[in-house]
């Protein structure tokens, strides 16, 4: 066969995916998938189950080929990416995230704007991997479609293990992005050819326009902060279960030992939030003191598509960086995690508040994941 002198660009890769109607049973090539407005294409990671090396017995001194292992029945596959925070993707990939988010509208007649609500607190439960119903628990068979025929990649079972998004006005173009890893423990299906219609979705930008950025500062509640950027990560800790017949995953193990839920909030260092009584940032952090952080892109209800709130309560998880060679004047970073508020002073008894609370009104049901 003569060499090939036709080169590719990886801009003509693309990435979709689709909800599944049930675990272990990958949607088809014909699927008419949604396109995810990523970037730049990465394919995923496999992980198989090998080991070996020389056996005893061996003749010379070279490692025969054959007395390696490798095999994909129970490993892994992972898939990273990142993506701007549109508003049609938000709630989708929160609520696959925290395996939860309920759903209303205002006429209670499915027509947009929808609103989804994610609340976490002491009730929050673990997911069950029963077939999904109203869209939950979420998983996806991820289609990775390149321009060679006969190449495309199904990667099946796929849920979301960390989503982070980041909104922070002198980075990427201004706009909210997000990133994470999609996570199998079912074998990946090479050689497809899909002859679905894919389809996209309207990219409405999410920004950090906050309308509302207030938090509990030296016992003080809800004092108004400016903040230059703000950053949240879940990791849900997901990880393979069982072994069927084929190999693939029988469940999941997901919020083993937590949901972990952390970040890093930067704010301006002024008349509101500084060193002195009652506003002393410092002081909570040296006293472990809770704070609960909100930010809204609205001061009122959120009832309308592209509204966002967002309210944490939050704990210090290291010391108050007072950034003094900043060229936008002196701010401070806050390393956090989100915990769960208590009634008692040892800390066993949770309280009715949220951990977390996130919502965000949009255009796109559950059913159209």
């Amino acid at each position: 066969m003569a060499l090939s002198k036709k080169i590719y660009s990886g801009k003509t890769w693309k990435v979709g995916l689709k909800a599944q109607a049930a675990f272990g049973t990958a949607l088809g090539e014909d699927t008419n998938f949604v396109t995810l407005p990523i970037m730049d294409v990465s394919l995923p990671t496999v992980t198989p189950m090998e080991g070996g090396g020389m056996k005893a017995g061996t003749s010379g001194m070279v490692t025969h080929g054959k007395h390696f292992f490798r095999s994909e029945k129970g490993g892994e596959v992972t898939w990273s990416f990142e993506m701007p925070c549109e508003l049609e993707w938000a709630a989708q990939m929160f609520g696959s995230a925290f395996q939860q988010l309920a759903e209303t509208d205002a006429g209670d007649d499915d027509t947009a704007p929808f609103v989804h609500t994610i609340t976490v607190d002491k009730d929050t439960a673990r997911p069950e991997w029963d077939a999904p119903s109203d869209g939950f628990p979420a998983l996806y068979t991820i289609a990775f479609d390149s321009p060679i025929a006969a190449e495309g990649i199904l990667m099946k079972d796929a849920i979301i293990r960390t989503l982070t998004l980041t909104c922070d006005p002198g980075s990427n173009e201004g706009r909210c992005y997000l990133s994470g890893e999609f996570y199998s423990g079912s074998a990946l299906t090479l050689e497809n050819t899909f002859g679905g219609t894919w389809t996209t979705r309207t990219q409405t930008y999410m920004y950090p326009d906050w309308a509302v950025r207030t938090l509990t500062l030296d016992g003080v509640a809800g004092v108004d902060i400016w903040v230059g950027s703000f950053e949240f990560t879940v990791n849900n800790s997901a990880a393979r279960l069982g072994f069927t017949s084929g190999g693939d995953v029988e469940w999941y193990k997901w919020g083993v030992p937590e949901l972990e839920m952390t970040g890093n909030l930067r704010v301006k260092y002024d008349a509101n939030l500084n060193t002195s009584a009652a506003k002393n940032v410092f002081q909570d952090f040296l006293s472990g003191s809770e704070a609960i952080l909100t930010l809204k892109n609205t001061s009122t209800t959120i009832d309308a598509a592209g509204e966002l709130s967002i309210i944490a309560n939050i704990y210090y998880t290291g010391q108050p960086e007072i950034d003094l060679a900043s060229d936008d004047g002196v701010y401070v970073n806050l390393p956090y995690k989100v915990t769960q508020a208590t009634t008692d002073a040892e800390g066993y008894t949770a309280s009715g508040d949220n951990a977390f609370q996130y919502i965000v009104g949009d255009n796109t049901q559950i059913t159209g994941w």
